[in-house]
């Protein structure tokens, strides 16, 4: 008998549908129905909507790619890849980190809008120090991938990038918005982010031998003097001169070369995995 050369009546898919065949006519049956057009036209009669609905969805919720937050949503659009943002997504720390940011921000503008006599002084020393502090805040508070980043086959560094990453994509642009939104910031509204860079880095590359706060300390303590010195002199803008952007644009790649011999340095020690 040909595979077509029968067809599933009613009565047979009732019994189909109500589990009375046994093992041997089911599968025929479901042989058959793979290679027969008519009867599988005729099976979407058998079962109702209402029966498949449930099925759908949940094949549908298996099969869905896994939207990650927002802001990660940002970095997929840039580039990066599923595998990456699912590292990232594991983390517990991205959350304090983008509410250290956007806390920091909110203080940054109030302080800046609450002293407009020294609000280039206060927005210069504070802006900067946010973006750090969120890179901070996502490693110190990274305890569930601590254990897991051990055994992967990863590089500390990185990890370390996807984690600074993650931390500046809502700093970076947190901060530029408190200070395009107060009144007389708008030239500044984007000359700290160099200096952020650099801190970021700086801070980054001082944990190879500190604890990440104690790396923020120093960082932010040097970054405080020469903002104090500069107010003292009354030549705080001059941190926005080209030249001055310049010196700044160098010393990210100092500290970027510096941060990877480092960790080069550190795993070929056995320091890392």
């Amino acid at each position: 008998m040909t595979t077509n050369a029968w067809h599933v009546d009613d009565e047979l898919w009732a019994a189909y549908a109500e589990g009375r065949l046994d093992v041997m006519a089911e599968g025929s049956l479901e042989s058959h129905v793979a290679g027969c057009a008519r009867c599988r036209g005729s099976a979407v009669d058998q079962i109702a909507s209402t029966e498949l609905e449930p099925l759908w969805t949940g094949i549908s919720q298996e099969v869905r790619r896994p939207q990650p937050v927002r802001p990660l949503r940002w970095l997929r659009r840039l580039g990066l890849s599923d595998q990456s943002l699912a590292l990232l997504a594991a983390s517990d720390g991205l959350a304090l980190a983008w509410a250290s940011a956007i806390a920091s921000a909110l203080a940054c503008g109030l302080m800046a809008g609450l002293t407009p006599r020294y609000e280039d002084f206060v927005f210069l020393l504070l802006a900067p120090l946010i973006p750090m502090v969120a890179v901070v805040a996502v490693f110190d508070a990274t305890n569930s991938l601590r254990e897991v980043a051990a055994g992967t086959p990863y590089s500390k560094l990185r990890l370390g990038l996807l984690r600074t990453i993650a931390a500046l994509v809502v700093a970076l642009p947190v901060t530029v918005a408190v200070g395009l939104a107060i009144p007389g910031l708008e030239d500044l509204a984007f000359r700290w982010l160099l200096p952020g860079l650099a801190m970021s880095l700086s801070a980054l590359l001082l944990m190879g031998w500190l604890s990440p706060w104690s790396s923020a300390a120093v960082v932010a303590a040097g970054w405080v003097i020469v903002c104090a010195a500069l107010q003292q002199a009354d030549n705080v803008t001059a941190l926005t001169d080209a030249g001055v952007q310049a010196a700044f644009s160098a010393a990210i790649v100092a500290v970027a070369v510096l941060l990877v011999l480092r960790t080069t340095n550190l795993r070929a020690r056995g320091g890392l995995s």
